[in-house]
């Protein structure tokens, strides 16, 4: 069989990585790859149904290894690129990619998330998974959370990127009140994880004091920091009169004496209703 492809295309080679410029296939345990310019679409059909070749396999093992440090250099040149993770459900991957409308390279595949890198254009513009999350949640019957990194064009970066998210993606996931996660996310949920639980009631007690169990009083309070003290735009969210939401924000000054309009205040009282 192998001296008939060879016959049949003289290029045909061993290959010990993946390489975009060939069609693989493996045959007896080897891999092989004949140029893409050699073959029609007709003839590459053909291959991949004689020999079973999974191609996104081979690339997937091949950027695995790169990322795990087995391999030095990347299987292909990449212009830009940043890593996702998200749940391991049934079919997430599918909608992810038909979201995007394009395969993600999966390097990480545990029980309970998945690690995949997105090949971006240098001029691409990533897309937000906030706008559809709740509609991925609805479809996959399943509270979906999304890590998504900042785009990088550096791809010697990808393997301590994936290193660092393989380490964190579950703390992030267990500790971070967001459904899509960002880079800048992923701070805070990673500074509070070394306390303990009896560090994070401590810290709550001594700072929230009397606010602690007013739930809509921190409901609001947290609105206001998300939206930059904007009280316009938290009344609107909440749907009450602007007048009501000064008073919460005095009231929470009144009972805590932190004031969310000054930067360090707001930052204590976010960590403390959101981390803590």
């Amino acid at each position: 069989m192998l001296d008939k492809l060879r016959s049949l295309y003289p290029n045909l080679i061993p290959l010990n990585d993946h390489d975009p410029q060939y069609v693989s296939f493996q045959l007896s345990g080897q891999t092989y790859g004949i140029p893409k310019t050699d073959l029609t679409d007709e003839a590459k059909n053909l291959i991949t149904t004689l020999f079973h070749t999974n191609e996104a396999t081979i690339i997937h093992d091949s950027w695995h290894q790169y990322v795990t440090g087995n391999r030095s250099e990347p299987p292909e040149t990449l212009e830009a690129f940043r890593l996702l993770a998200f749940n391991h459900v049934d079919e997430a991957q599918t909608a992810i990619e038909d979201v995007l409308n394009k395969s993600l390279i999966i390097l990480s595949n545990p029980a309970d998330f998945v690690i995949g890198l997105e090949p971006l254009t240098v001029n691409e513009e990533p897309f937000n998974f906030n706008d559809v999350i709740d509609v991925l949640s609805n479809d996959l019957d399943v509270k979906m959370t999304i890590f998504q990194s900042n785009v990088l064009k550096n791809i010697k970066q990808a393997p301590d990127l994936f290193h660092w998210l393989e380490q964190s993606v579950q703390t992030l996931f267990l500790n971070s009140h967001k459904r899509v996660i960002s880079h800048q996310d992923a701070l805070l949920p990673i500074l509070t994880t070394n306390l303990t639980p009896n560090d994070r009631y401590l810290f709550k007690q001594a700072l929230l004091q009397d606010a602690l169990r007013d739930y809509d009083l921190l409901e609001t309070i947290t609105t206001v920091i998300e939206h930059q003290v904007n009280i316009s735009s938290v009344a609107k969210h909440h749907y009450m009169h602007r007048n009501t939401v000064q008073k919460r924000i005095d009231k929470f000054y009144e009972l805590t004496g932190l004031d969310v309009r000054q930067f360090d205040d707001a930052l204590v009282s976010y960590l403390c209703l959101n981390y803590l």
